[in-house]
């Protein structure tokens, strides 16, 4: 049987709680420049700047994170579909 390196479920749901801080870190900073931006301390193209950057940074990011996460998600379907094919084999089962 291959054994494929499996992370326990406790760490794949701490990953994916993970990325929704990440991502939910740069709402509240995009909300804060936004309120600066309201309060007179940025001009509206030095804020449009800023977002570009922020969101420039969170799009690179969420592609190589996402990456990871998709081959963790592949090495996780590939075990199960094993555990069903093994498990559609047993004596008894048609």
């Amino acid at each position: 049987m291959n054994e494929s390196p499996r992370r326990p479920l406790t760490t794949k749901v701490h990953l994916y709680q993970a990325l929704y801080l990440f991502n939910r870190g740069f709402e509240i900073t995009l909300a804060g420049l936004k309120r600066l931006e309201e309060l007179g301390v940025f001009r509206n193209e030095n804020l449009s700047d800023y977002e570009v950057m922020l969101e420039l940074t969170r799009s690179e990011a969420n592609d190589e994170l996402t990456t990871v996460m998709q081959g963790i998600e592949e090495d996780d379907a590939a075990f199960w579909d094993d555990r069903y094919r093994e498990r559609a084999k047993a004596p008894g089962r048609s």
